[in-house]
């Protein structure tokens, strides 16, 4: 078993025995069938704006359908460091904790990783990430290529497939939702899709002009304000892709049965 990092201590020979039989445990196929999973990495979204209503105003009304309606885990711990959002990403798609001295994906894009990209070839699933960035912006082209992601789909390939003319430094929320139901109706199932947002990026200070509603400024800050405009602005347009998603999804089911 190859270290991760090099620079940590050497496994002996009995844990790395351990560690194998573990991961066998945890991670054997099951015989169910495989539908296309969706996994959205929402930027700077905290838990507080959750079933939070201000001045009669629901911040999260998508959000909160969502977790009645399935599973939601308010308690999670963020094990991210110097990287961020890489190191994030990092964590979703190897099962490893990032390093805490250094940005992991700077100092460990070269090596190989078994993670979610190679059990997803094996089940026969495509995998796509959606990332509002330019394509090497963060290594994202390079940390795709060892995670086993399929295809990487950026901010350059964008403009080729939407009607849009102007685009900001970064997609918006918007513009990467719909950039991420173009390409799943392009995407023959199964596939494993994961989208990046960017909209709740600080800073927190400037006015947020695509806000969707309004509130007093006269109670709360201008910080506060412009980050809760943000957080609803971003679960508005997630409630239209899976109302997309959903609609598309019905369609399909439709004409199979004709």
């Amino acid at each position: 078993m190859n270290l991760v990092f090099s620079s940590e201590k050497k496994l002996s020979e009995d844990e790395i025995i351990q560690i194998k039989s573990r991961l066998k445990r945890a991670y054997t196929p099951t015989n169910q069938s495989v539908d296309n999973l969706i996994l959205i990495i929402v930027e700077s979204l905290m838990t507080f704006p959750i079933d939070l209503f201000i001045d009669g105003i629901e911040i999260t009304p998508t959000l909160n359908k969502l977790k009645n309606e399935g599973y939601y885990n308010p308690n999670m711990v963020s094990q991210i460091e110097k990287g961020m959002s890489s190191d994030g990403q990092f964590i979703y798609f190897t099962g490893i904790l990032p390093h805490k001295n250094n940005i992991t994906i700077i100092d460990y894009i070269k090596n190989e990783y078994n993670g979610i990209g190679e059990y997803a070839f094996k089940k026969g699933i495509k995998t796509i990430m959606i990332v509002p960035t330019t394509h090497n912006f963060w290594r994202q082209e390079q940390a795709c290529q060892k995670y086993g992601i399929d295809e990487l789909w950026s901010k350059e390939k964008y403009q080729y497939t939407q009607d849009y003319t102007s685009l900001d430094e970064w997609l918006n929320d918007e513009q990467i939702f719909n950039y991420s139901s173009w390409i799943c109706k392009q995407t023959t199932s199964p596939f494993f899709l994961t989208i990046l947002t960017s909209s709740m990026h600080m800073p927190y200070y400037s006015t947020f002009d695509k806000a969707k509603i309004k509130l007093s400024s006269q109670k709360y800050s201008h910080e506060y304000i412009n980050y809760l405009q943000k957080v609803n602005y971003t679960d508005h347009q997630l409630g239209l892709l899976i109302y997309i998603i959903n609609l598309s999804l019905l369609l399909y089911r439709i004409i199979k049965s004709h």
